[in-house]
């Protein structure tokens, strides 16, 4: 999908045939410029692993076997997250 807005800039999205977002960009008009680029991958079966920002860095999610989120992980450090038997959110550290 291609969004052409008011200032100049342009916005592309791109999605797969899951529905899942596969990456982001945007930039100039006329595509010579890129003001951010955001690509997502996913794994086998369907959760987010890894985001790759042109200004954020990367970004990596672990989780467990009954796919809760266990550590994202980026420059910033590494939250890891624990969860009741119920799966209910215990806390964050990191």
């Amino acid at each position: 999908m291609v969004r052409h807005q008011g200032n100049q800039l342009m916005q592309t999205q791109a999605w797969d045939p899951a529905g899942r977002q596969q990456e982001q960009w945007l930039g100039s008009h006329d595509g010579k410029s890129t003001l951010l680029k955001r690509q997502y991958q996913y794994d086998a079966v369907g959760q987010l692993t890894d985001i790759h920002d042109t200004r954020r860095g990367h970004l990596a999610y672990q989780y467990d076997p009954v796919g809760r989120l266990l550590q994202a992980t980026s420059r910033q450090g590494v939250p890891t997250f624990a969860f009741d038997p119920a799966g209910n959110l215990l806390g964050q550290k990191t």
